[in-house]
């Protein structure tokens, strides 16, 4: 039987047909059939088009290789900044930055900014000058170095600027009572970002930084329409290369839900909504609001939020018959918990219980923060860049206090009724599962379960605060 597009794929398909406009917002809600439609769009109404289809991740860009069509090709943001031309010359930024293994980085910058200090007494003269006007170590003033880098690189700012002090230096520098712009630090950082954008220099740099040199003079992308996926969560450079491309006549199709954005704390903008606003009259906006993945029994629940949200679009569930218990009826897929410290007590005592569980995203990240806050109770050296700003506990446990602190707040909790001693539960966390086919269920945050599906779901009572009439007892789905 051939496939059918419901109404509202069939809309978004003419209108790419007919070329309404050059922008199309597509509001996909969840599970309403995005990646279809787009393969659709690739297959029907622009199948003699030269398409660019801008995915979240690697492992996307391999799956949607292998189900579109030859005139679409596929690539990450990154993925197609690193074969863009750097904007000072010496090739493209795979081989500026290919050229030595020392200097693209995965990870932190800290250790290899660290070496450069003894390779540069111009670095360790402004370095020493960040110290002095911050009355910090000298680790502590790379951290705020590497931390202004990395803000600008994930802005839309030409230029390094008092904007780019991040929440957690603005308190600190709050807590020394130091007002007005910290000169020195603008300064060293300004001076390590033309270091780092020199294509024959040796500043290491990371993969923001070439992203980010990308967008400055973005090339022009080799496509009649691009389509970008995820674009609730558009990095502001990456949406700067797409902005380019209007000038040249590119049509551009971009695929999201407002509703689930969910990265604004690395600088991610909502596309559809700036291209609504930047470029109203070149803009049109249609919804998918179909969802196959779930009942209405299911798309209910997801309206509830939705409307609180003032969303103009509701969800139809036409998927398999679901179910949204107030009691918990045994067996589950899945555990889903609002915050990390809820999650954290479920698997230290799941784990003690000789329960196989897996942590959706892993734990490496987490039981890296909890020992190195184990260090800093017991007043011992604790790098990490969340703590790097923090003398000693007693400015921490102030901090998780303030608004700016509070996601930290149950870590910290954690921390202080262990006194300190976290072994217990850091060796309990890397005894989990690596794959959730070895597990007997799943533990996730809500942010991370984003695009997973699990047969039976347990909500746990941080999920029900949205029901002012509903008590807290844990919801199954």
């Amino acid at each position: 039987m051939a496939f059918r597009y419901n109404d509202e794929q069939c809309s978004i398909l003419d209108h790419l047909h007919y070329q309404d406009s050059q922008i199309l917002a597509v509001n996909a809600l969840a599970g309403t059939g995005k990646t279809t439609t787009l393969k659709g769009a690739a297959q029907y109404p622009l199948k003699d088009e030269r398409l660019a289809y801008f995915v979240f991740n690697r492992r996307n860009a391999d799956e949607a290789s292998d189900e579109f069509p030859r005139n679409t090709r596929v690539s990450t943001a990154h993925g197609f900044a690193f074969h863009a031309p750097h904007p000072d010359g010496g090739g493209s930024m795979m081989e500026v930055y290919g050229r030595s293994s020392k200097r693209l980085v995965n990870g932190s910058l800290y250790g290899p900014l660290r070496s450069q200090l003894q390779q540069s007494t111009e670095f360790q003269s402004r370095i020493r000058q960040v110290r002095q006007e911050l009355r910090c170590s000298e680790g502590r003033a790379l951290m705020a170095v590497q931390s202004m880098i990395r803000s600008f690189c994930q802005s839309d700012s030409r230029e390094i600027g008092p904007e780019h002090i991040v929440p957690d230096l603005a308190e600190y520098l709050h807590r020394q009572g130091l007002a007005g712009t910290p000169k020195a630090l603008l300064g060293a950082s300004a001076w390590t970002w033309d270091r780092m954008r020199d294509p024959f220099g040796t500043f290491p740099v990371d993969h923001g930084v070439y992203l980010k040199l990308c967008s400055l003079e973005p090339p022009r992308i080799s496509a009649d329409t691009i389509l970008f996926d995820e674009a609730q969560d558009a990095s502001p450079p990456m949406l700067a290369i797409l902005k380019h491309q209007l000038q040249f006549g590119t049509r551009l199709v971009l695929v999201g839900d407002t509703y689930q954005h969910i990265y604004d704390f690395t600088g991610a903008v909502d596309a559809m909504k700036v291209m609504q606003q930047d470029h109203p009259d070149e803009t049109k906006t249609l919804p998918l609001t179909t969802s196959y993945r779930f009942g209405q029994d299911v798309a209910d629940m997801g309206n509830h939020f939705l409307q609180l949200m003032g969303s103009p679009y509701l969800l139809t569930g036409k998927g398999p018959e679901s179910q949204v218990l107030d009691e918990n009826p045994g067996a589950v897929n899945a555990v889903l918990f609002r915050g990390n410290a809820e999650l954290l007590q479920a698997a230290v005592s799941a784990v003690r219980a000789n329960q196989r569980i897996h942590v959706v995203g892993g734990t490496g990240e987490i039981v890296n923060l909890l020992e190195a806050m184990g260090r800093l109770y017991k007043n011992e050296f604790a790098r990490h860049p969340e703590l790097s700003f923090f003398d000693d506990w007693f400015q921490l446990h102030d901090y998780v206090k303030t608004p700016l602190g509070q996601g930290m707040a149950p870590l910290v909790k954690i921390v202080e009724e262990k006194n300190g001693n976290i072994e217990e539960v850091a060796m309990a966390l890397r005894n989990t599962e690596a794959s959730a086919h070895s597990a007997q269920y799943v533990l996730s945050t809500g942010h991370k379960a984003k695009g997973g599906q699990w047969d039976h779901i347990l909500l746990m009572p941080g999920f029900q605060k949205s029901w002012e009439n509903h008590d807290a007892a844990p919801q199954t789905a």
